[in-house]
């Protein structure tokens, strides 16, 4: 019905990657999360190798992440060996992922000072 048949996603996800980009700048920026900044600047030369992989130049470091992860589950469901170097960047995206998913949590409860 959304005509994302063959690319693109639903509405209600594009949503949802548009709050955790919020949030991911926020964190950068106004709130000054030192953490997350550390998790972000260690992660970021990896997205930006990632982006130019996979021709993504148009996508968020965010959306870069979450694409990452869903490619990391394609290759283990394929059985396919994955490089040291590429687990790296894995790793570092889901450290990324895993610290947004707290911090929009709290960001839904209110609790996000």
């Amino acid at each position: 019905m959304q005509g994302k048949e063959k690319a693109g996603h639903l509405r209600e996800l594009d949503e949802q990657f548009i709050e955790i980009n919020y949030l991911h700048g926020s964190l950068i920026g106004l709130l000054g999360d030192e953490r997350y900044k550390g998790i972000y600047q260690t992660a970021m030369p990896l997205i930006e190798d990632f982006k130019k992989m996979s021709n993504s130049d148009n996508i968020t470091d965010i959306e870069v992440c979450f694409n990452g992860l869903y490619a990391k589950l394609m290759l283990r469901l394929q059985n396919k060996t994955i490089s040291p170097e590429t687990e790296e960047a894995f790793n570092a995206f889901a450290q990324v992922l895993g610290y947004l998913s707290l911090k929009y949590k709290d960001m839904k409860e209110g609790k996000l000072n």
